[in-house]
């Protein structure tokens, strides 16, 4: 717990001159064992908001964690840090379409709402649709 409580900590107050030095502690602490120092990593990386090719690549490898709440932490932080991500879109889809946390599949779809493309909004309404005129949604589909 001393670890995720540390991620937590540098990810609130960590002044702004000590920003990149608290990033590479935090990439490090997502390889962490646990899955909640991963989690919390994840989630004070967002607060930072530094947004490096390495902070993006460190946490697209975290989308398939094993962990739910590791994967949903995650999408949140990308809705913080990503913007304009070609090569992210096709991730994020296939999380809202695929994923069984419901949490991760909203994470997901705020994630693309977020990226200002047109494959993000295509992707969204592709989902939308899907999930309403589907003939096999049924009561147990995920959306």
């Amino acid at each position: 717990w001393v670890r995720a409580a540390a991620a937590d900590i540098i990810g609130n107050i960590v002044p702004i001159m000590y920003r990149e030095d608290a990033v590479s502690e935090l990439i490090n602490r997502l390889q962490d064992s646990e899955w909640w120092v991963r989690r919390n990593a994840t989630e004070a990386l967002g607060n930072i908001g530094l947004t490096t090719q390495n902070v993006l690549d460190q946490l697209k490898f975290l989308l398939d964690d094993d962990n739910e709440l590791v994967r949903r932490n995650v999408l949140i932080t990308l809705s913080k840090l990503v913007q304009t991500e070609d090569e992210m879109i096709p991730l994020l889809v296939e999380k809202l379409m695929n994923d069984d946390g419901r949490y991760v599949r909203f994470y997901a779809a705020t994630a693309l709402k977020r990226i200002n493309d047109k494959k993000a909004e295509e992707a969204l309404f592709h989902a939308l649709l899907s999930s309403r005129w589907c003939p096999n949604t049924i009561a147990d589909t995920p959306f």
